[in-house]
């Protein structure tokens, strides 16, 4: 699938979770680009290819090739089971040495499906919390 990712975003590997098109998007030339992915699904970049274009909203946009994938994320233990709604919206955690550290603090926020229970996380604040794979 092609897609125009911001600049400063369009990176192999940067993960996102298209939340659909605004009023704005209606004037663009490039609209059609823009709904060829599907609202509140999560795609990685795969490619950068070498054509950009202005965006009216994230200004540089470049034409990125990507595809449909998972979030690993932790998340409280009590509303993680497979086929689950869940809204993500999590504080960023400060324990910077915690080998879960990273997976902790993604900063996407919204809302998923839980499509698998990973394994439950020792978590240095306490808190009880399982990785899982979100969609």
């Amino acid at each position: 699938m092609i897609a125009i990712i911001p600049k400063n975003l369009a990176k192999p590997g940067y993960k996102f979770k298209f939340i659909g098109t605004i009023n704005e998007c209606n004037k663009c030339n490039l609209l059609n680009v823009c709904k060829n992915i599907e609202k509140e699904k999560v795609y990685e970049v795969k490619d950068i290819k070498d054509k950009s274009f202005e965006c009216i909203i994230s200004g540089t946009a470049i034409v990125c090739e990507i595809f449909e994938t998972v979030i690993e994320t932790t998340v409280d233990k009590r509303n993680a089971y497979e086929g689950a709604k869940i809204s993500l919206e999590k504080e960023s955690c400060l324990e910077i040495s915690c080998e879960n550290f990273i997976i902790c603090n993604n900063i996407l926020h919204g809302k998923f499906v839980v499509k698998r229970i990973l394994k439950d996380v020792d978590c240095k604040k306490g808190l009880n919390l399982v990785k899982v794979l979100l969609k």
